[in-house]
């Protein structure tokens, strides 16, 4: 899982200690086009309850 450049990372108010070994994670992204590559953009990550926001324009509520 990757996170959005640092700029948008933090003016989603996800900085250095909002996470920590063992919190629940629940990450929303796209897979990466590329079949052999396992990685996930991450639009949106809610970390114990608190939901921070990377991309606004991709978010898809039916999802």
């Amino acid at each position: 899982m990757v996170l959005g450049n640092p700029r948008q990372t933090r003016d989603a108010g996800f900085v250095e200690g909002e996470a920590a070994v063992g919190d629940t994670v629940l990450i929303r992204g796209h897979r990466s086009a590329k079949s052999d590559e396992r990685i996930i953009k991450a639009v949106r990550a809610t970390i114990n309850g608190k939901v921070y926001t990377f991309y606004p324009q991709l978010v898809r509520e039916d999802e």
